[in-house]
């Protein structure tokens, strides 16, 4: 389908070039977010950047060490937390779709095209798709909140500005992740 503007409308629509899993609204969003933002593997993904940043050293201000550690875990929950807080209320006002939905449609190409888009467009609950505003929001929110607790050196606007393009980058990882993982795990393990 091409990509289409509503009239009346100052958010430009976009159709959606790929078929994909309908049937999600924005209440979706609540138990997505609980478990993103409180879930087991939230807490075990922000032990992981935790420990990539202790091996980085990043900053080194927080020193190596326990509480170097605890600093750099602190920091990768308190944004998560942040992220997922900003783009689940602004996705929700918008009524943007939070859930990530497997493309319907076959081949590496179009299935990539679909993942990557899925970072900068959402559906909606009325059936059409927008630019992910609670993303960006989310993203950059989180990025900008850490110039509050990060030392000197790391909290200026370029830092911010890194923090939410990092985040941003990271996520379209992510929609691959999610597009392709069960189809290899299928083959890979066997399985139905």
């Amino acid at each position: 389908m091409p990509a289409q503007e509503t009239s009346g409308d100052t958010t430009a629509h976009i159709a959606p070039t790929t078929a994909i899993a309908p049937g999600l609204t924005t209440a979706d969003n609540w138990p997505r977010y609980l478990r993103l933002t409180f879930g087991p593997g939230a807490w075990v993904s922000s032990g992981f950047w935790a420990g990539v940043a202790q091996w980085r050293d990043y900053p080194s201000e927080w020193e190596q060490g326990a509480s170097g550690y605890w600093k750099r875990y602190g920091h990768s929950h308190s944004r998560r937390m942040i992220r997922n807080t900003i783009d689940l209320g602004v996705a929700t006002w918008r009524g943007e779709i939070t859930t990530y939905s497997r493309c319907r449609c076959s081949g590496f190409g179009p299935r990539l095209g679909h993942a990557v888009k899925s970072t900068f467009i959402r559906r909606t609950d009325d059936g059409g798709s927008t630019l992910a505003l609670g993303h960006f929001a989310g993203s950059y929110g989180s990025g900008f909140a850490a110039n509050l607790w990060m030392p000197a050196s790391h909290n200026d606007f370029g830092d911010g500005l890194r923090r939410g393009s990092f985040s941003l980058s990271y996520e379209v990882l992510r929609n691959v992740s999610r597009e392709f993982w069960p189809g290899i795990k299928r083959k890979v393990f066997r399985r139905k």
